[in-house]
């Protein structure tokens, strides 16, 4: 029997991608493409090359999708630094794909929460910043 509440957590789960923000939703991709490395991890202790392979390219497609909002013609260069650190860690995984190496696994995996972080980071800071900016100047002149 299915989970009477499935149908309940998958409109949940509609409705938090589409009313989130770009910067959220960029931390949900870095979410699942983690979430999709954990489960590379486990396929690799279970033997199960198939759950391997399809966890690997999961999160692969998620990198790809980063790379693609990268605007490297005009862009600056931490978008290029970026765009090629991305590219290191879809070569990466090929590696875990095809040797099941958990250590580099969990290089990938370390560098993705890494990066998560620190766009987590900016995220507040520019949150920060804008709230500031939005703050009405003080008169002191009376």
């Amino acid at each position: 029997m299915l989970n009477p509440y499935a149908k309940n957590l998958t409109q949940y789960k509609n409705n938090e991608v589409l009313t989130a923000t770009p910067e959220r939703l960029m931390i949900m991709l870095y979410d699942a493409a983690i979430q999709f490395l954990f489960k590379v991890r486990k396929a690799i202790d279970d033997n199960s090359p198939e759950e391997i392979c399809n966890n690997v390219i999961g999160c692969q497609k998620i990198l790809r999708e980063f790379m693609k909002t990268i605007d490297l013609e005009h862009g600056n260069d931490v978008g290029k630094y970026l765009f090629v650190f991305y590219d290191k860690l879809v070569k990466k995984l090929y590696k875990v794909n095809r040797n099941r190496d958990k250590e580099i696994l969990e290089s990938v995996i370390e560098d993705l929460k890494t990066l998560r972080k620190a766009f987590l980071d900016a995220i507040d800071i520019a949150t920060k910043e804008r709230a500031a900016a939005a703050q009405p100047l003080i008169d002191t002149e009376e």
